[in-house]
C-alpha cells in the first residue's frame, strides 16, 4: 500500500466557483483547438496520401513507358543491324560478280 512519506499533506489549489468555471472553459477551448488541429492534420495526411499514390502511379507508368521505349529502340537497332548486314552481303556479292565478269 502506498504511504506518503512527506510530513506535509498534499495540497491542491483552491478555486472559487468562478475561477473553476473559467479554468474549465479555458481547457475546453484548448481541447477544441487540439481537435481542430487533429482534424486538419488528418485531412492533410489524406491529401498527401492521395498525391503520393498518384505520383507513384505516374512513376510506374513512366517506368513502363521507358521500358517499352527501350525495347522498341533495341528492336529497331537489331533491325538496322540486320539491314546493314544484308546490305554488306549484297555489296560483297555484287563485287564478286563484277570480279568474276572481269575475269571471264
Amino acid at each position: 500500500m502506498y504511504r506518503n512519506t512527506n510530513s506535509q499533506p498534499r495540497t491542491y489549489p483552491q478555486y472559487t466557483k468562478t475561477q473553476a468555471e473559467q479554468e474549465v472553459a479555458t481547457q475546453k477551448g484548448q481541447i477544441s483547438k487540439l481537435e481542430h488541429t487533429r482534424t486538419t492534420l488528418e485531412a492533410n495526411v489524406r491529401q498527401l496520401t492521395v498525391q503520393h499514390e498518384a505520383m507513384q502511379r505516374e512513376r510506374d507508368t513512366h517506368s513502363t513507358s521507358e521500358y517499352r521505349m527501350k525495347e522498341l529502340f533495341d528492336s529497331m537497332q537489331m533491325t538496322l543491324n540486320d539491314h546493314q548486314h544484308a546490305r554488306q552481303v549484297d555489296i560483297t556479292r555484287m563485287v564478286r560478280i563484277r570480279v568474276v565478269d572481269v575475269f571471264i
